[in-house]
């Protein structure tokens, strides 16, 4: 079975006060579009991949959001998200990864890399 891909965009949150040191990363992503032979996704499974340690799996989420928010970080560390979409026992290839380093203080926030 085939399941449809979500496509991965990455931003970290704003909102925080000047000074304040960043605390999460917001992902967002589209939902997909379910072409023939496609199966829905049910919910997807979440990678975050840090240096030295490898992709963990941070969360599963229904396949009704398309948004997360990862209170889980640190400043000044680089952090890549990958998902995968699951319909019963199948699950679909990973998404490109998406990185971001979490900036010092707020008026760093915005640099956002998204690799190919």
């Amino acid at each position: 079975m085939m399941i449809a891909k979500a496509l991965m965009m990455l931003a970290l949150a704003s909102g925080m006060a000047q000074g304040q040191e960043p605390t999460k990363i917001t992902l967002a992503w589209d939902a997909p579009i379910v072409g023939a032979g496609e199966t829905a996704p049910e919910q997807y499974k979440l990678l975050r991949w840090e240096a030295m340690v490898g992709p963990v799996e941070v969360a599963r989420i229904p396949a009704t959001e398309t948004t997360y928010t990862d209170t889980a970080v640190v400043a000044r560390k680089q952090y890549c998200y990958q998902l995968i979409a699951i319909a019963g026992e199948d699950e679909s290839k990973p998404s490109n990864p998406a990185c971001a380093r979490v900036p010092a203080t707020v008026s760093q926030a915005g640099k956002v890399r998204r690799l190919p």
